[in-house]
């Protein structure tokens, strides 16, 4: 079922992002991982095919990558890329909520309506 099949997945450095590559990859799929600039990628750098560090608290910053060829053979997304601030309410600064709005809503967005737009038609009704 994932045997030769495209796959981007965020935040891809760890957590449940780091298990969808091992395990995907196993599966036989070309994994392509999207991970911060900072992320340790030696777990799981063998199982891809490429790792992109993109800042994706940064609109700027994804707008830029959104650009690339990478996307042009996307059979599926796994957005996996989260951020959360365990502070109390009164301590989230406004830059804390921005870059929380643009890792958990806008890039996730952003990524699908662009493989959503490549993708044919005939592949999204099963047909």
């Amino acid at each position: 079922m994932f045997k030769d099949k495209n796959i981007v997945i965020t935040g891809a450095a760890g957590g449940l992002g780091e298990e969808f590559v091992s395990q995907l990859h196993a599966l036989g799929a070309n994994i392509y991982s999207i991970v911060s600039p900072k992320s340790d990628i030696s777990k799981i750098s063998q199982y891809c095919k490429h790792v992109f560090r993109c800042d994706l608290s940064s609109q700027g910053e994804v707008q830029l990558f959104l650009k690339s060829d990478l996307f042009n053979d996307v059979d599926i997304l796994i957005n996996c890329a989260g951020l959360f601030y365990l502070k109390l309410l009164t301590q989230i600064t406004a830059e804390d909520y921005s870059s929380m709005m643009n890792v958990n809503v806008y890039s996730p967005l952003a990524l699908s309506i662009l493989i959503f737009l490549r993708v044919p038609i005939v592949d999204l009704c099963g047909a």
